[in-house]
């Protein structure tokens, strides 16, 4: 999710293209447009996590059409896997 403080959020923006007036409330990008000094990866339970470094600004955009399906479609599927797991969690409660 873009950063709710504005200094930082700006960076973002101006690295992504956009700009004040877009609506970012609702977006998100993946670690794979971050260095990897820039993320934090843990290993849970039966689940791997990326954590965004506090302060980090996205440096990784690939060009490649063909690289971005593969990754959207990557990006899909551990979205709905992410979901399936909050869905089981909530059944179980």
């Amino acid at each position: 999710r873009f950063p709710k403080d504005l200094i930082l959020c700006q960076k973002w923006l101006d690295v992504c293209g956009l700009n004040y007036n877009d609506d970012v409330s609702h977006t998100y990008l993946c670690s794979i447009h971050f260095a990897e000094a820039d993320i934090n990866r843990y290993d849970t339970v039966g689940r791997h996590k990326s954590v965004i470094k506090p302060g980090a600004v996205p440096s990784l955009f690939i060009s490649n059409p063909l690289i971005i399906q593969d990754l959207s479609s990557q990006a899909w599927a551990n979205m709905n896997e992410y979901n399936t797991e909050i869905e089981d969690k909530s059944k179980s409660i």
